[in-house]
């Protein structure tokens, strides 16, 4: 895994995901996570296909993540979502990878019953993203929340806030 040094320009994203985002709305057939607009300005790429990392309390793992924006009628392009993908896309590279999307909803899925989970993100210095997933009142979401005077359903952190390199420290023995 990338050393835990995040980019000069990242910012971190936390959300709580929705059920459409873990794939287990009765209404939904949302085949992505939608992430904050702003949060990942300066990846210039705005179709990016690359490796990152999803992070939990048990497991770091190496996979693919599908980066889109989504398109606004008018042409022009608003917040990123990070997508499941089809079968196709997940060979990268000569490697057969998982995606993001993918092992998340497999990881929520095997907690069924609890869809109170959330979603960190932000790059390292070498633009590799990295995805943290916890659920509600774990011992991370404890953590988080002891240095954030709470977690909100959604934060913003840029790298000039003290808040940023709160996080960062909370989730380093976690890489």
């Amino acid at each position: 895994m990338d050393r835990l040094i995040p980019h000069r320009n990242s910012v971190i994203g936390i959300k709580k995901l929705s059920k459409a985002d873990l794939g287990i709305s009765d209404k939904s057939n949302q085949t992505h996570i939608g992430l904050f607009e702003n949060t990942l300005t300066y990846i210039d790429d705005l179709h990016l296909i690359d490796f990152c990392y999803l992070v939990t309390e048990n497991e770091n793992k190496k996979l693919l993540c599908l980066l889109d924006y989504i398109e606004n009628p008018d042409g022009t392009f608003r917040s990123p979502k990070i997508r499941k993908g089809n079968s196709e896309e997940l060979n990268y590279k000569g490697q057969e990878l998982n995606s993001v999307v993918r092992e998340i909803r497999t990881k929520v899925c095997q907690s069924p019953g609890n869809i109170n989970w959330y979603l960190l993100w932000f790059a390292t210095d070498n633009q590799h993203l990295v995805f943290i997933l916890f659920e509600y009142r774990s011992e991370l979401f404890d953590l988080l929340s002891a240095k954030l005077d709470g977690i909100k359903q959604r934060h913003l952190h840029s790298y000039s806030e003290e808040a940023f390199h709160k996080i960062i420290n909370v989730l380093a023995p976690y890489f």
